[in-house]
Formats: structure tokens, C-alpha cells, sequence
């Protein structure tokens, strides 16, 4: 079976996508970056809906995708790991415990400058997703030092952390998951 990627810029037509998956390919990583989908988009449900073997997603400046979206791609996602959700700005914490409740193998996330997400959304990656290596939160003004605590414990693997502009964060928090988090970068 042959695999490929789409990456893109322009959006292609359903027609296009039902040709290539009829001769057997299937996206394992889809980018979807910058495009002006909502969650009613015929578009995105087909490409989630008939692409169940993806493992990475990339969605970040859709700023019309909202939590549904999430909830879409909770029920095709099973093997996703890498979410990136940076500058959805109506994907909120409610969306991102959906897809870490259905997605226990993320390791790569960014939820960067999705200035609706709190503390929640973190706290359910940290109980559904202990393979976490790379998280990117910049610009998430909500976040406080309870759901970095939370990630500490619950994501001991972890690599990488950018939290630039998360004014509720202190050095309180930063300083423990930097203690918690023995293979995070210094």
C-alpha cells in the first residue's frame, strides 16, 4: 500500500481525494495549515473520515475550526501523534480532552496561541498522554502553574517545552517540571 502526504495550500476537491484513496493511498500526515475550513467543511470530515491511518495532524491557523472539530477527529485518530492546533483560536480546553482522551499516543502537541485554552486541556493530556516528548503552549495566557504541574507528573518523557507569553505560568512551576522532567532540554 502506498502512503503519501498532503500538504495543502490550496484546497483540492473531494474528487481528487476519492481518486487517490481508491488506488490505495492514505495520508499519514495531514497539513491542513492556513486553510479557511470551519467545522462544517465537507472537506475536512471527508479527509478525516476516510484517512484513519494518519498519525500526524496539522491544522494551526484554521481559526475557523472550533472544539467540534476536535471531536471529529477524536473518532479517526486513534493513532495520532502529533497535534497541531497553534492559533485555532475557538479550539478550547473541552476540545483538547476529547482528542487526549481518544489519542493516547500523541507525543508531539502545540496548542500555541489558542487563547481559550485552560488549564483543563493540559491536565487531560497529562492523564491520557504519558509518551509526551514536545509540548508548545506560547501565548496561552490561561495556563497556570496547575496544569504545568500537572504535565510534570503526568509526562515524565518530556523533551521539549515552549511556553513564551504564558503569563500565568512562575518560576515556581517552571523549576519543578524542570526537576519532574529529567530529558527536557535545558
Amino acid at each position: 500500500m502506498m502512503r503519501f502526504e498532503y500538504e495543502c495550500l490550496v484546497p483540492f476537491g473531494p474528487i481528487t481525494l476519492a481518486k487517490k484513496q481508491k488506488m490505495g493511498q492514505y495520508a499519514r500526515n495531514i497539513t491542513l495549515s492556513q486553510w479557511c475550513l470551519d467545522d462544517n467543511s465537507a472537506a475536512l470530515n471527508r479527509i478525516i473520515d476516510e484517512n484513519d491511518q494518519f498519525t500526524s495532524f496539522d491544522c494551526s491557523k484554521c481559526v475557523k475550526l472550533t472544539d467540534a472539530s476536535m471531536h471529529l477527529l477524536s473518532q479517526r485518530g486513534i493513532g495520532l501523534l502529533k497535534l497541531n492546533i497553534g492559533h485555532c483560536v475557538k479550539i478550547t480546553a473541552s476540545g483538547l480532552e476529547v482528542v487526549a482522551s481518544a489519542c493516547p499516543t500523541l507525543e508531539e502537541v502545540d496548542i500555541s496561541h489558542c487563547v481559550g485554552m485552560e488549564d483543563e486541556g493540559l491536565v487531560a493530556i497529562a492523564q491520557q498522554c504519558h509518551e509526551l516528548l514536545a509540548l508548545k503552549i506560547d501565548g496561552c495566557v490561561e495556563v497556570s502553574d496547575a496544569a504545568l504541574a500537572a504535565i510534570s507528573y503526568g509526562c515524565p518523557e518530556l523533551q521539549t517545552l515552549s511556553c513564551v507569553g504564558c503569563e500565568g505560568l512562575s518560576d515556581v512551576s517552571i523549576k519543578a517540571i524542570l526537576g519532574r522532567c529529567p530529558e527536557l532540554e535545558k
